[in-house]
């Protein structure tokens, strides 16, 4: 177990700061970045454990889906965050209603004439 923790140690030591160069090119983030190392190295870790066979371009392949990953999960965010909820939908769909037909609503009807004409636009 000792083995095996220096061995990891030994290739985040090794491979990190160019992994993280790496990663901040594709981010533009330092912190971004960082995450995206630690997750790259945490996913090799989970997939091949104890093997004798991990390469530097292993970690680079990692880095680099876990990169595209993260890109794509920020852009699925706000594309998220633009599209209205349904009830934003419901809300607007109502006032758009009223607003149409105003005029034809008689408790809208008489505040709105009381206003000079050129109050009344709103």
């Amino acid at each position: 177990m000792a083995a095996e923790c220096a061995r990891w140690q030994h290739y985040f030591q090794e491979w990190g700061p160019s992994l993280l160069l790496f990663a901040r090119q594709q981010t533009g983030f330092l912190s971004e970045a960082e995450d995206i190392v630690q997750e790259a190295f945490i996913k090799v870790w989970k997939t091949y454990g104890q093997s004798s066979s991990i390469t530097k371009s292993l970690f680079y392949a990692a880095v680099r889906t876990t990169a595209i990953d993260h890109a794509r999960s920020i852009s699925r965010r706000k594309f998220e965050s633009t599209r209205p909820s349904k009830k934003e939908k419901e809300t607007w769909n109502y006032l758009k209603g009223i607003w149409k037909f105003r005029k034809e609503i008689p408790y809208l009807k008489k505040p709105y004439s009381n206003f000079q004409e050129t109050n009344r636009r709103l």
